[in-house]
């Protein structure tokens, strides 16, 4: 393992539940950046889905965040950026955090009893074009919607069967290779479970991620779209991959909050 002077680890699960063991992140809290070289190689050896470093400095209330998985440096990371919340609001005794990312986003992190609540842009989508040979690729047999937005990068096909949403098996280098313009492909589900509202898969091969275990930033869309079909604006989402996730979600207009809860595995 590579080390840098004065760096704080941790390894942390998210989005956690008594069902679920939630996504892993490593985290790293550090004086400095180290050259962008040095970062990769602490995400490589971390070998897990996305690595967080979080940049300390005494006095300000604002704390520069970066991601990165094996392949390079993501813009953005719910799941990454909750883990930190709960970190330096532990490390600090704060309730409250803002991060911000490499493309200047602010993204206020509040604690809320044993829960931590991300604030994000409520994002609208777009329709996706018909032409495109995605959905041939998928051989979805129950889809309802399929739409885009162009901040996350993202395709959501909505199904009709919860029950295909949890079976779907991708063939990821032919889904890798079919389109340019995406970054995650997110399939979403009315739910099949009592007390939650929606469910949701998410695969990301074209960033080095198979399958994400459990994603946040996809719910500043899936809120706002579950919320006009629920009429309710606090969801509870099920990520239905393997290691399983429970996300906490509110509609607030202008914005929404993503919240989870944190288990800090080991910490060096």
């Amino acid at each position: 393992m590579f080390y840098l002077q004065s760096m704080n680890e941790y390894l942390i699960d998210t989005f956690i539940s008594r069902k679920a063991q939630g996504s892993p992140v490593k985290l790293f809290v550090l004086p400095y950046w180290p050259e962008y070289s040095t970062l990769q190689k602490l995400s490589k050896e971390a070998d897990i889905p996305v690595t967080a470093f979080v940049k300390t400095e005494a006095g300000v209330e604002s704390l520069q965040i970066r991601y990165f998985t094996n392949t390079g440096e993501l813009p953005a990371c719910g799941h990454a950026t909750l883990a930190a919340a709960g970190i330096i609001a532990e490390l600090y005794k704060k309730s409250a955090v803002d991060f911000i990312t490499v493309e200047h986003l602010t993204i206020r992190c509040v604690r809320d009893n044993e829960k931590v609540f991300m604030t994000y842009p409520r994002y609208e989508s777009s329709s996706y074009p018909s032409e495109n040979n995605l959905l041939a690729i998928l051989k979805l047999s129950s889809v309802r919607a399929v739409f885009f937005n162009t901040n996350l990068e993202t395709v959501f096909v909505e199904l009709n069967k919860p029950e295909e949403l949890r079976s779907f098996v991708p063939d990821l280098d032919q889904l890798k290779s079919s389109v340019s313009d995406v970054k995650e492909l997110v399939l979403t589900s009315a739910s099949d479970i009592t007390g939650v509202d929606f469910l949701l898969r998410s695969f990301c091969p074209w960033i080095g991620i198979d399958e994400d275990p459990v994603t946040g930033s996809v719910h500043s869309v899936l809120t706002p779209f579950w919320t006009a079909k629920t009429g309710k604006t606090d969801l509870i989402a099920w990520q239905a991959s393997a290691a399983g996730g429970e996300v906490f979600v509110r509609d607030m207009e202008n914005y929404v909050e993503i919240g989870g809860r944190i288990r800090v595995l080991k910490a060096d």
